[in-house]
């Protein structure tokens, strides 16, 4: 996406020693002379797509060599993202740079140059197939040593053809699920907040309040990108023409490139296009969360039940499946309320080409009574009304059954895994923002909330975030760029590691909250909180580790850190602190002062207890009592 906006990604230039060591009248200085020169002029801010730089389809035509007697534009008929190249080593940087996140169709034109290529990506698994454009094919012999080439051709139209055969067997594929719609989560407290930011992301999206024609904004972007496609084009003027917040699931089930636009930019985590579409996932959540609550008042008297979703994984998925994985759908899920219409969607097995990949059918277990986020039949919303499907809002997370929880059927060639819908950790209460009817009030709530998950999003994308808050609600710049340096403060305290930028960022974010009287308190407060954390942090840091009285002084300080932690409901940094503080407990006091040393453990089990780790939670329990008798 092209933007007028200055980076902000730049190192403020602070002083290299800590704060501590600079004077209060030094750090104005550096701070005032920051925000003159960081100015973020968004009023001029466009929503367009550099095709040069940015794919929006799942995948894409790489050519190389010359068209002969093809245009671009012709070829864009078929794939609508193709990027032509007359060199091979550029060609290569381009495939080795987009092998993780796009499927890349290979034309060549010529068998020399084919030679000098095909050899050295033989191994990348984002080639999905290639074609030859040879005018003489007498000496094709040596293609053979390449499964992934498919043909050799010497006619253009041919070569189309072939081309757009394979392009429908891979969207047939992807239909079928080979591209995963769900992320695995460790169910360890610890590591899943690397991926939390983005579900809190989209869910702010829903609550946000769009002025009238922010639509318009999407088409308006899409056009420009999709420029030159007539049938793409068709659809988006269908699309302005006939939207209304009340068809939000028929266009999703309506099968355009905008369904499969939506769904991948939610699962690439494309922050500007999931932005654009803001107003369709509120729409569809609203719809969704209607049609919940009748679902649930229909099952009043049946607590659970089962749905099925029929997908191909590959071998390596399946194996690493096991019950200490959380799922979460990264995209709306679509499942079947019977088994049988699930397997429909599944090729036969001697059907998949490759055999990295196998037959899945999904076994979804629903506490109908369980607190979730929406789910329902959507039959009578969608372009196909006699196909019953149970759709789920995406960011719903499901657990793989303890006992059998993934098998095989030699019989049907078909692995079942079963899941039961679980405890959701960022469900939001939506009588919080359904109270927030002013846009100000519902804007600061919505990003404050979203900033306690960013820590561990990167500068890249909180930059991107909070550009597009700015555009959307200019006359609240301000107040979003102090919380846009709140979040990178954070993120530069931690998992960065560096204080002075922390630091530097905070009193950044302080200046504009200062003088802005309005719906700050919280976020001062919580400046300052994490200012302390900075200079605890610092003490630790400098302690002299070799001597005993450091260590004892680290006990209090490491007992300080876990209680506040604790405090804010970060239990996973407070058990970090506790553990330390315990270790060196143990060390001076067990000789001397056994219920001190049994108050720690017994601090650090009922920590372990608050995320669940119950084993954990034994184990320390455990210990304090031993000591005690």
């Amino acid at each position: 996406m092209v933007h007028t906006t200055p980076s902000t990604n730049e190192a403020l230039p602070v002083s290299s020693s800590f704060c501590r060591n600079v004077s209060s009248s030094q750090i104005e200085l550096v701070y005032n002379s920051i925000s003159n020169t960081e100015k973020i002029d968004l009023q001029h801010r466009q929503f367009f797509f550099d095709r040069e730089q940015i794919n929006l389809e799942s995948h894409q035509l790489v050519w190389l060599g010359p068209l002969i007697t093809l245009s671009v534009k012709t070829v864009r008929k078929v794939i609508d993202y193709t990027k032509v190249f007359d060199n091979v080593k550029e060609c290569l940087t381009y495939i080795e740079k987009n092998k993780i996140s796009t499927t890349i169709f290979l034309v060549i034109a010529s068998s020399e140059l084919g030679k000098l290529l095909i050899p050295q990506i033989t191994d990348f698994n984002n080639i999905w197939s290639i074609i030859i454009y040879e005018v003489d094919t007498s000496h094709s012999e040596w293609i053979s040593n390449y499964p992934k080439i498919k043909s050799i051709s010497a006619d253009p139209n041919q070569l189309l053809c072939e081309l757009k055969a394979d392009v429908l067997k891979y969207k047939k594929y992807e239909n079928n699920g080979m591209f995963n719609p769900f992320e695995r989560e460790e169910d360890n407290s610890m590591d899943d907040a690397n991926e939390s930011w983005w579900i809190t992301y989209t869910d702010v999206l829903i609550y946000l309040l769009y002025p009238n024609g922010f639509y318009h904004k999407l088409i308006d972007s899409l056009r420009n990108y999709y420029n030159g496609n007539d049938p793409k084009l068709k659809v988006l003027d269908k699309f302005e023409k006939e939207y209304k917040s009340d068809k939000a699931v028929w266009w999703y089930t309506s099968g355009t490139f905008i369904f499969t636009l939506f769904n991948r930019a939610l699962r690439q985590h494309n922050i500007e296009l999931i932005f654009l579409f803001g107003f369709f996932i509120q729409d569809l959540y609203k719809q969704l969360q209607t049609e919940y609550e009748t679902f649930k008042s229909i099952h009043l008297t049946e607590s659970r039940m089962k749905v099925y979703r029929g997908q191909i994984m590959s071998r390596k998925e399946i194996n690493e499946l096991d019950s200490n994985f959380i799922i979460v759908n990264n995209s709306l899920l679509s499942t079947s309320s019977d088994r049988e219409p699930a397997l429909l969607f599944l090729p036969e097995s001697d059907q998949i080409e490759d055999s990295s990949y196998v037959r899945v059918l999904f076994e979804l277990e629903i506490n109908i009574q369980r607190q979730s986020r929406p789910y329902a039949d959507i039959i009578h919303l969608s372009q196909f009304p006699h196909e019953s499907e149970i759709l789920f809002m995406t960011g719903t997370p499901f657990r793989i059954i303890e006992q059998n929880g993934v098998t095989y059927d030699e019989n049907e060639k078909l692995w079942t895994v079963k899941l039961e819908l679980t405890r959701d950790e960022y469900l939001v209460d939506n009588r919080i923002f359904e109270s927030l009817t002013c846009s100000s009030h519902r804007l600061k709530k919505s990003l404050t909330t979203l900033s306690d998950s960013l820590q561990f999003a990167s500068i890249e994308n909180i930059n991107l975030i909070f550009d597009n808050f700015c555009d959307l609600h200019s006359q609240e710049e301000k107040w979003i760029n102090a919380l846009r340096f709140h979040c990178i403060g954070r993120y530069q305290f931690w998992p960065a590691n560096n204080l002075t930028e922390a630091l530097s960022y905070y009193h950044k974010a302080l200046q504009i909250w200062n003088n802005d009287s309005s719906y700050c308190s919280i976020n001062i407060g919580q400046i300052y909180y994490d200012i302390a954390l900075c200079y605890i942090q610092d003490a630790i840091r400098n302690s002299t580790l070799e001597e005993a009285p450091a260590e004892l002084e680290q006990i209090d300080i490491y007992e300080r850190l876990s209680e506040l932690y604790m405090n804010t409901d970060e239990n996973v940094k407070s058990i970090q602190y506790k553990e330390r503080q315990v270790q060196f407990t143990l060390k001076y006091y067990s000789s001397i002062d056994e219920e001190k040393c049994a108050i720690s453990l017994n601090s650090l089990g009922f920590l372990y207890k608050k995320i669940a780790e119950y084993d954990n939670a034994l184990i320390n329990y455990e210990k304090a009592l031993t000591i005690l008798l």
